[in-house]
C-alpha cells in the first residue's frame, strides 16, 4: 500500500509539509550553533532516505534543507565574534559547524553514485567549506601551505577513487595556496 503511494508520486505535499515542520519546529525551539546543526541534521535524514529509497526528491528536498543551514551559518554564526579555546587554541565557534557540514557532504558523496551531479556538487561544496575554515583559522605565514596540503590529499583521493572533481578541485585549491604563498612570502 505504502510502496503503491510511493509509486504513484503522491508523497511530495505530505513529505514537504512535514519537512517544513520539521524545520520550523528547530528553528523556535533551537538558538545559534544548535540551530544550524540540526537543520543539517534533518536534511542528512532526508538524504539518506533519499538515497535509501530512491526517491530524487528526497535528495533535493535535502538540499534544500543544507542550504537553509548554510544560509544560517553564515548570516548569524559566522558573524558572532567570540572566541572558544579548544586544546590551546583559539578559535571560532561556527568553524566546528561547517567543519560538520563538510563531513556530512562528504558522506553525501560517497553515499551518491559516481556521476551523479548532486554528489558532485556537495563534493565541490565540503572543498570550499574546508578551505574557508583554513583560511579563517590558520595564521597568515601557513594559509598557502595548509591549501597544498589539502589539495595533495583531495590529488590523492581523486586519483584512487578515479573521480575528476577531487582532482579539480586540488588543482583549484592548490593554486589558491600557491597564490598565497606568493603574495604573503
Amino acid at each position: 500500500v505504502l510502496t503503491d503511494r510511493l509509486r504513484a508520486g503522491t508523497y511530495e505535499s505530505p513529505l514537504t509539509l512535514c519537512a517544513v515542520m520539521t524545520a520550523t519546529a528547530i528553528v523556535q525551539k533551537l538558538t545559534g550553533m544548535w540551530m544550524s546543526t540540526a537543520l543539517a541534521l534533518e536534511a542528512q535524514a532526508l538524504f539518506t532516505l533519499g538515497i535509501r529509497f530512491r526517491l530524487r526528491f528526497l535528495r533535493a528536498l535535502a538540499t534544500v534543507g543544507f542550504a537553509v543551514s548554510l544560509l544560517h551559518l553564515i548570516a548569524f554564526d559566522a558573524r558572532e565574534s567570540s572566541l572558544v579555546n579548544v586544546l590551546g587554541h583559539m578559535t571560532h565557534p561556527w568553524v566546528f559547524i561547517a567543519l560538520f557540514h563538510a563531513l556530512l557532504f562528504y558522506v553525501n558523496r560517497a553515499m551518491s553514485e559516481p556521476k551523479s551531479v548532486l554528489g558532485t556538487g556537495y563534493s565541490w561544496a565540503a572543498a570550499l567549506l574546508v578551505s574557508l575554515c583554513m583560511v579563517e583559522e590558520l595564521a597568515l605565514h601557513s594559509i598557502g601551505i595548509g591549501l597544498m596540503i589539502l589539495a595533495a590529499v583531495l590529488f590523492e583521493l581523486g586519483l584512487r577513487k578515479n573521480l575528476f572533481e577531487f582532482r579539480s578541485q586540488s588543482y583549484l585549491i592548490a593554486f589558491a595556496g600557491a597564490l598565497q604563498s606568493l603574495w604573503f612570502a
